[in-house]
Formats: structure tokens, sequence, C-alpha cells
């Protein structure tokens, strides 16, 4: 009789850590998705950053170019009005 209930409970102690164990194994893998898709994201980002930068640097140059014209511009037109004056 004790024997049996020894063997009963190696058995529930048995079984209780293979569900622990698959438990765990589980949890593993949802936690492995879950870098897998943060690892993707932050790639993502990166690249549109990469991108958002290049557009910021292409926007400044245009917006340099389009100063120095109407600077240009200005400096033509300042120093023909000065030869008109003397």
């Amino acid at each position: 009789m004790i024997s049996s209930i020894l063997f009963f409970v190696v058995c529930i102690k048995t079984v209780k850590k293979e569900e622990e164990q698959k438990a765990e194994e589980k949890q593993l893998k949802i936690l492995e998705a879950y870098i897998k898709n943060l690892e993707q994201l932050n790639e993502k980002t990166s690249a549109f950053r990469h991108d958002y930068k290049n557009i910021l640097s292409g926007l400044s140059g245009f917006l340099k170019r389009r100063q120095n014209r109407r600077n240009d511009r200005l400096s033509v037109r300042n120093h023909t009005c000065n030869r008109k004056d003397q």
C-alpha cells in the first residue's frame, strides 16, 4: 500500500514537473517572438531615422540655396541702386 502511494506521489510530481517545463518552454517561445518583433521594429526605426535625416539634410540644402539666391538678388539690386544714386 505504501509503495502504491509513493509511486502515485512520484507520478504526480513527475507530471507536475513536465507541465512546468512545458509552460516554461511556451513562455520562452513567446519571449523569443517578442524579442524578434522588437528587433524588427528597431531595424525599421533605424531605417526611418536614416531616411528622415536625409530628408532634413536635403531640405536644409534647398533652403540654404534659396536663401543664397535671394541674397544674391538683393546684392545685385543694392549694387544697381547704388550706381544710380552716384
